[in-house]
């Protein structure tokens, strides 16, 4: 077992907090100088409804956002390596600051609702398209935190954190469409609007297309415990 010091270099933690969003969320951490440790968090949201869904509703308190994210289903792969540069004696233990960057790719589902009008009869009725894409986030930022010994070779690691930098990706949904529930479609896009995103949409006769880019913000707020070998 390798020491540092006469203790072992080494954690794995496992993110407990981050089962209230729906995240899997481990880290390894490996100490590699008196006062610096390495780490990688890898964390991962199994595609499912909305975390949050009600209070983001109730954010937006817009009957559209409910009428679209009702059915919304999302999924998420990350992948963060960072440097801890602790405050105290040695590494492991004490208060830290931690730059990281982070590679986050997130997925999307949904049926996405619209108002048609019936040829026949002039009555308005729901169509949905299914659309499904995803979007690729690079950030790079700054945490602090504190890790400390509960005994024996048992740790709890707290930290927060953000960062900033580019998202990119799409979102696609095939239907064949009428001129009037083309135009409805762009309507609704076009009051779509979401601060540091830019969406430019494609509506045509076979469906819909949406180009996500803009600027990704990264939040890390982590509660872990941890075993050191």
């Amino acid at each position: 077992m390798a020491q540092t010091d006469g203790e072992a270099k080494s954690l794995v933690k496992w993110n407990v907090l981050g089962l209230a969003s729906k995240n899997i969320s481990f880290q390894y951490e490996r100490a590699v100088g008196k006062k610096i440790s390495v780490a990688l968090n890898l964390g991962i949201t199994p595609k499912s409804g909305l975390p949050f869904k009600s209070t983001i509703e109730d954010i937006a308190d817009d009957d559209e956002v409910s009428r679209q994210i009702g059915g919304l289903k999302t999924g998420s792969f990350s992948i963060t390596p960072e440097v801890r540069f602790y405050m105290g004696n040695s590494a492991l233990k004490g208060f830290y600051l931690a730059p990281y960057v982070r590679y986050t790719t997130n997925s999307y589902e949904l049926p996405y609702k619209f108002d048609s009008i019936d040829s026949g009869d002039g009555s308005t009725f729901e169509r949905s398209i299914f659309a499904d894409g995803n979007t690729k986030v690079f950030t790079g930022g700054l945490m602090f935190g504190s890790q400390h010994k509960l005994g024996g070779m048992f740790y709890l690691n707290w930290w927060l954190g953000a960062g900033i930098g580019s998202i990119s990706g799409k979102v696609t949904g095939t239907a064949s469409l009428n001129e009037q529930e083309q135009q409805e479609i762009r309507d609704q896009l076009n009051d779509i609007d979401v601060p540091l995103i830019d969406l430019e949409s494609q509506v045509n006769n076979n469906g819909v297309r949406i180009d996500v880019s803009g600027t990704g913000i990264s939040a890390r707020l982590g509660l872990a415990i941890g075993i050191r070998f």
